[in-house]
């Protein structure tokens, strides 16, 4: 029970770094493209 309980919570931890990477991702893409803009 327990080991299920850690695995779910690994899943979470991982999806939420992921958004988080692609986030951060995301806005050096943009920051890229507002420079090249200057």
């Amino acid at each position: 029970m327990l080991l299920k309980d850690i695995d779910e919570h690994r899943k979470q931890i991982d999806y939420f770094f992921g958004e988080v990477k692609a986030f951060n991702l995301k806005n050096i893409h943009d920051r890229k493209k507002q420079l090249n803009n200057y």
